[in-house]
């Protein structure tokens, strides 16, 4: 049985030394410690082992016989498909996927609780009752998760590309109010 994970690389498809391609890649044997193609089932924790966006990529893969560790979500497997590459935003939009389908999982430190600037990477995903974020760059992918009085999820706020400025805080406040004649 397999499972869709994630898995960053260096550019040009290489992780530590190796070499691999788009599709298909077969190896023997898969531990977490030291054998088999690495991956996460959270897109953030790849952000572990790749920290710089600007030098790696991520993509989007199927993974068969899986190993786990349980350090974090990071798998080895013995089959790795790589599908599809993911750009910021795809990969923001993986990891908000991922925290609502996991809602009582850690949250990974790149999750900050209500307000935070966007990071290095160029990306703030915020939780919290009315969470806020700064974009310290233009075209920032900002993600705002509203929480309810009992701490779920509710809302969730995407911005991105050129409807983000440099210098300007965004919050829940630019969640459209529900109008009352759509019901």
């Amino acid at each position: 049985m397999g499972m869709y994970v994630y898995k960053m690389f260096d550019k040009g498809l290489k992780c530590r030394g190796y070499k691999f391609k788009m599709g298909v890649n077969k190896c023997d044997h898969a531990t977490c410690v030291k054998e088999g193609f690495h991956a996460a089932e959270n897109p953030l924790d790849c952000l572990s082992y790749y920290p710089n966006w600007d030098t790696s990529e991520c993509y989007v893969c199927y993974a068969e016989g899986i190993h786990e560790d349980g350090s974090d979500s990071k798998i080895s497997c013995t089959h790795l498909e790589i599908l599809k590459r993911l750009d910021i935003f795809e990969f923001i939009y993986e990891a908000v996927r991922y925290i609502l389908e996991h809602p009582k999982r850690e949250l990974n430190g790149n999750v900050y609780h209500d307000k935070c600037e966007t990071n290095k990477n160029g990306f703030a995903i915020v939780i919290g009752r009315e969470p806020e974020a700064l974009a310290k760059s233009d075209g920032a992918v900002i993600a705002l998760l509203a929480t309810d009085e009992r701490g779920r999820v509710a809302k969730v706020l995407f911005l991105h590309g050129d409807e983000v400025k440099r210098g300007v805080t965004y919050s829940t406040k630019y969640f459209p109010e529900e109008d009352e004649n759509d019901a």
